[in-house]
């Protein structure tokens, strides 16, 4: 109640929010989609994730067909919070910033790479180009994934972690880069 008076009164200060934290519920883990969790006294935020799964409409189509026509997975995160702390709009914001991070903005994965020691780059997520000559495309871009394919065959050897010390920074030479392929 202290926290909350102090809401409505702005003066709240960083050492309020010392030992603070968010609960995360996963239903996903038992299959559920999404859940819109309740708080329990005391708590100020609850973030549910629901399953990685199709959307409903799509589950029971081939997933050849869903990839043909770019339905991917899916994942819902809701939050639930209290009014009196946190308004509507700092909870989008935040749920935009989960979203803006899922995408590897902000140099997210780099960081997650960086802080694992995985000595590779992150694959940057890009928006998937449909030209109007869609066969067209689609045969240079199954040729284009079989040369990276062979490539990584041939000399993905010099992606291989073979510095434990780190005497020099790992780098991804760029023919097995995906994005010189266009992927």
């Amino acid at each position: 109640e202290d926290l909350i008076r102090k809401v409505k009164t702005n003066k709240l200060a960083v050492a309020d929010f010392q030992g603070a934290n968010i609960s995360l519920t996963n239903p996903g883990t038992i299959g559920t989609v999404q859940s819109v969790p309740r708080l329990m006294p005391g708590q100020a935020v609850i973030v549910g994730v629901g399953s990685i799964d199709y959307p409903a409409e799509f589950q029971g189509a081939d997933e050849r067909t869903l990839g043909s026509i770019g339905v991917s997975k899916v994942i819902t995160v809701t939050s639930t919070y209290d009014h009196r702390i946190i308004q509507g709009a700092e909870s989008g914001l935040f749920l935009k910033r989960v979203h803006e991070l899922l995408l590897g903005n902000h140099g997210f994965y780099d960081q997650v790479f960086k802080s694992l020691g995985v000595p590779y780059e992150a694959v940057e997520w890009r928006v998937d180009t449909n030209p109007v000559d869609r066969e067209e495309a689609m045969l240079h871009k199954q040729m284009q994934v079989a040369t990276l394919i062979r490539v990584h065959r041939v000399r993905g050897h010099l992606i291989a972690d073979l510095d434990p010390l780190r005497w020099k920074e790992p780098h991804l030479p760029p023919e097995l880069d995906p994005a010189t392929y266009g992927l």
